[in-house]
């Protein structure tokens, strides 16, 4: 054999503890981004329940349906702004059993939200 053709065994384990170690680093790193995605998502809708009950939408578990049906009627970019999130969301109403209210019969309007939302296969917002 030529002389620079041979691996030793050093060199085989550097490289395999080297592919080990890139694979927990890029590991680690894809969970803590779920982990900070997550709380960043719990804290949006914090933020949007308790705008909710100050804006008077939601008072002890009841609803305004007057005040829902005006933020139905609102673009959802700028109701996005208003709440001060970044993430898209999706407001709906489930009664006792968790069966899916319409927040307005009238107009066949299950949530108040995106459209890239789903509920049960529905997209939020869908008229």
């Amino acid at each position: 054999m030529k002389k620079g053709q041979v691996w030793s065994v050093d060199a085989i384990l550097g490289v395999f503890l080297f592919i080990i170690i890139a694979i927990a680093v890029i590991t680690f790193s894809f969970s803590r981004g779920e982990e900070e995605k997550a709380g960043q998502l719990k804290e949006e809708g914090d933020k949007i329940y308790n705008w909710l009950a100050k804006d008077q939408v939601i008072n002890d578990k009841q609803m305004n349906p007057d005040r829902i049906k005006e933020l139905a009627a609102m673009d959802y970019e700028d109701l996005k702004t208003e709440l001060g999130v970044d993430n898209d969301f999706c407001l709906y109403l489930v009664d006792e059993e968790g069966k899916l209210m319409y927040i307005d019969i009238e107009n066949n309007i299950t949530g108040i939200g995106s459209p890239k939302v789903l509920i049960n296969g529905t997209p939020c917002n869908q008229h």
